[in-house]
C-alpha cells in the first residue's frame, strides 16, 4: 500500500504541526510520552505507507494506540480530522498485510468463523421474533455487545421495541464489520462493508440502529449513500423518551452517565443530557450528572495487542476515581451503553457503585407501553 500525494496533503497539518491539542489525547494522558503525540504518529504513519521504515514491535505498538476520538484536531480551518484517523487505519493495514502484526491471523480467523473478531455467540432466538411482520426498523447489535453482555443486548431490544413497536434483527447482519478497518484487516473490510450495503438495500429499512455511537459511525462509513437513516441505541429513542418523561418513575439513587469518549459523539451527549434532564424532573431533585469522559477509550473494544489493553485499564481507573471523589458515600448508579465501558467501570467500581446498562434501567424505571404521543 503507497499514500497517495492528496492524502500526504490532508494530514500535512498534522503531520507537520507542534501538536497544541496533544493533551487532550487520551494515550498521551496515559503515557505521558511525546511517542503518542499526533504529529509523530502521522510521520511514521506516512513512513510505512512509503516503505521507508521498517517497523519493529514498539511501532506496531504505537500504531494501535489511537481511537480515531479527533480530539487532537479541533482546530478551526484543519482538513477533515477523520483524515488523520483513516492514515493511522490504513497504515495498520500495511502492517497487517506486511505480517507485523502476530494477532491478526487470529482475527481474522474469529471473523471468518464466528462472524466476529470475540468468539463464538450464541444468539438468542427469541429476539428474531420470526413471527411478526418485517419492521423499517433494523437493529445491528454489534457483536460486542452479543458476546460481552447478551443480557444488556436482550435490554436494548425490548427498549427499541417499546419505542418503534416493531424492530427487524437479521442474524445476518449483527455486526457493521467496521472493527475490521479499525484493526487493520483491510481485505476482510472490504467484502463485510459490500454484504452489509447488499443486505440494507435489499431490506429497504428506513432507519438502521446499532448500539453505541463508534458502531453507528462504522455503521454510517459502511452505508455513506444509502438512504437509510444510521444511529445509536440512545439517539434512535430520544424523541420517544421526551414522549414518555412523565412514565419514568423516579430512581431512589444518583445516577451518572458515562459517555464514550469521542467528539464524533456529540448528538449523543445531547441524548444523555436530556435523559438526566428527564430523571432529574421526575424525582424533583437533582440527582444526575455526566461522568467523566476518560471512561473507557474505544481501545478495549476490540482484541488488541497486550500493552494497549493495560493502558486503556487506566482510563477506567481515572473515571472510576474521578466518580468516587464526586459522589462520596452517596448510593450510585452509572449508567452506559456501552459493554466495554460497563465492563471496566464494574472492574474498578465494584461494591461502591451499581454500574447498569441504560436500557435495562429505563425499561425498569418505564410506567405504562409505548404512546404515539
Amino acid at each position: 500500500m503507497t499514500i497517495l500525494s492528496s492524502q500526504v496533503t490532508s494530514v500535512l497539518p498534522v503531520a507537520l504541526g507542534h501538536d497544541p491539542t496533544a493533551s487532550l489525547c487520551p494515550w498521551v494522558q496515559a503515557t505521558r510520552s511525546t511517542a503518542d503525540y499526533p504529529s509523530r504518529k502521522a510521520q511514521i504513519a506516512i513512513a510505512i505507507l512509503n516503505g521507508t521504515l521498517t517497523p519493529t514491535s514498539d511501532v506496531v505498538d504505537l500504531m494501535y494506540r489511537c481511537d480515531g476520538l479527533c480530539r487532537c484536531q479541533p482546530l478551526p480551518g484543519q482538513p477533515d480530522p477523520t483524515a488523520y484517523t483513516n492514515l493511522i487505519h490504513d497504515a495498520r493495514a500495511a502492517l497487517v498485510s506486511g505480517g507485523f502484526v502476530s494477532a491478526a491471523e487470529q482475527w481474522a480467523t474469529n471473523w471468518r468463523e464466528y462472524g466476529n473478531v470475540y468468539g463464538r455467540i450464541e444468539l438468542d432466538e427469541s429476539w428474531l421474533d420470526r413471527d411478526s411482520p418485517s419492521s423499517a426498523v433494523l437493529y445491528v447489535p454489534g457483536t460486542a455487545s452479543l458476546f460481552l453482555d447478551p443480557a444488556a443486548a436482550a435490554a436494548n431490544v425490548q427498549l427499541l421495541r417499546r419505542a418503534f413497536g416493531s424492530v427487524t434483527i437479521d442474524p445476518e447482519l449483527l455486526d457493521a464489520g467496521y472493527v475490521l478497518r479499525q484493526l487493520g484487516l483491510q481485505t476482510e473490510w472490504e467484502a463485510e462493508r459490500d454484504r452489509v450495503r447488499e443486505l440494507v438495500a435489499r431490506g429497504g429499512y428506513q432507519a438502521v440502529v446499532t448500539t453505541t455511537p463508534r458502531e453507528a459511525i462504522g455503521l454510517a462509513t459502511a452505508l455513506a449513500d444509502q438512504a437509510a437513516v444510521v444511529s445509536s441505541l440512545l439517539d434512535s429513542v430520544q424523541p420517544w423518551m421526551t414522549s414518555m418523561r412523565t412514565h419514568l418513575r423516579p430512581p431512589d439513587s444518583r445516577i451518572s452517565f458515562a459517555l464514550q469518549p469521542t467528539e464524533e459523539m456529540a448528538v449523543e451527549r445531547e441524548s444523555a443530557i436530556i435523559l438526566l434532564e428527564h430523571l432529574a424532573h421526575c424525582s424533583g431533585r437533582e440527582i444526575v450528572t455526566l461522568a467523566p469522559e476518560a471512561t473507557s477509550p474505544a481501545a478495549i473494544e476490540r482484541p488488541i495487542l497486550p500493552s494497549t489493553e493495560q493502558l486503556s485499564r487506566r482510563f477506567a481507573e481515572t473515571c472510576a476515581d474521578e466518580l468516587l471523589e464526586l459522589h462520596d458515600g452517596e448510593n450510585l448508579v452509572v449508567l452506559t451503553v456501552d459493554p466495554f465501558s460497563k465492563r471496566a467501570l464494574a472492574d474498578q467500581l465494584g461494591a461502591r457503585a451499581r454500574v447498569v446498562n441504560v436500557a435495562a434501567f429505563l425499561c425498569e424505571h418505564l410506567e405504562g407501553e409505548r404512546t404515539d404521543a
